[in-house]
């Protein structure tokens, strides 16, 4: 498997995790702030999410890429959570 398809393959699955992970955070806030309220399904709470996740490319000294990741956007001043 090459680089590239070993990142996409990564920042896939690690994209879906951090998704999961705001499903969860969201989600329970959302309960909190609307009890009375629908629960979200997963197609609707990833459209509602999708601006807050980012990806994060490292690029190394030799203008490489060194490294792959993502998080999500935990503040209206652009603070984001990651796993890097």
């Amino acid at each position: 498997m090459h680089f590239a398809e070993l990142r996409a393959a990564l920042g896939q699955a690690t994209l879906l995790c951090a998704a999961l992970g705001l499903f969860v955070s969201v989600s329970s806030s959302v309960a909190q702030e609307l009890p009375s309220a629908e629960p979200l399904d997963a197609k609707s709470l990833a459209k509602r999410i999708r601006k807050s996740i980012v990806v994060l490319t490292q690029i190394g000294r030799d203008d490489e890429e060194a490294g792959v990741g993502t998080g999500f956007v935990v503040s209206s001043d652009g603070l984001i959570a990651t796993s890097l």
